[in-house]
């Protein structure tokens, strides 16, 4: 059965999902196969997407690097100062050139990792308001037009990569009640019919996994 990618092109499109997996791999397939179909298509991610600025590394090392030692706090302005830069520099640009926009992880991420897998929002008292604003603002205007959710919680093994940080990442090694609260915060997120989350089937190949996804409509 053919697949009109047309309906990708202009759309700001989110891939989101806790840590490995098979997200980035199934994004970056994606973005190649639109720009072979003659439909622009650019990949980025949250966070230190490197085309908006030569301080990109270091924000996303304060977002991900244990050894900076963070109040969790501070670690979270992190998060939305990387995601403002990301978006007026990278995302913003493309959507206006008629580019379609990939985007690896969006404000849900740091609604499951920080205000939930943190418990920032219940350590705080952050009142649910601020949350919103807080990310609301940090998309400078930008709506995503579908939210693809790998939402397996046992993670699979389909041509994922190595952590790039391994026992020196904050996330990766916060154990398995932080990934529960994570996971059960993405739940929540997708069972939100405003939210437009489309819940993508892993299957055994990332390119058997494409082809789920491209079926999905939005």
């Amino acid at each position: 059965m053919s697949t009109n990618l047309e309906k990708f092109r202009n759309k700001l499109c989110i891939v989101e999902g806790s840590d490995n997996c098979g997200k980035s791999t199934v994004a970056k397939m994606l973005n190649q196969k639109l720009n072979e179909s003659n439909i622009p298509s650019i990949f980025t991610f949250q966070p230190g997407e490197n085309e908006y600025g030569v301080h990109a590394t270091l924000i996303r090392s304060l977002c991900k690097d244990k050894r900076w030692n963070l109040h969790a706090l501070s670690n979270m302005y992190a998060f939305f100062m990387d995601k403002v830069e990301q978006v007026q520099k990278v995302v913003v640009p493309a959507l206006k050139e008629g580019k379609t926009v990939i985007c690896d992880r969006w404000n849900f991420s740091t609604t499951a990792y920080q205000f939930f897998g943190k418990q920032i929002i219940e350590n705080y008292n952050m009142p649910k308001e601020v949350a919103d604003w807080l990310n609301y603002t940090s998309e400078l205007g930008c709506k995503p037009n579908v939210v693809y959710y790998f939402s397996e919680k046992i993670q699979k093994q389909i041509g994922i990569r190595e952590s790039d940080s391994g026992k020196s990442d904050l996330f990766e090694t916060s154990g398995d009640s932080f990934f529960d609260r994570v996971y059960k915060a993405y739940e929540e997120m997708a069972n939100d019919p405003k939210l437009n989350f489309k819940r993508v089937k892993l299957l055994p190949t990332p390119e058997e996994t494409l082809e789920e996804l491209l079926k999905i409509e939005f």
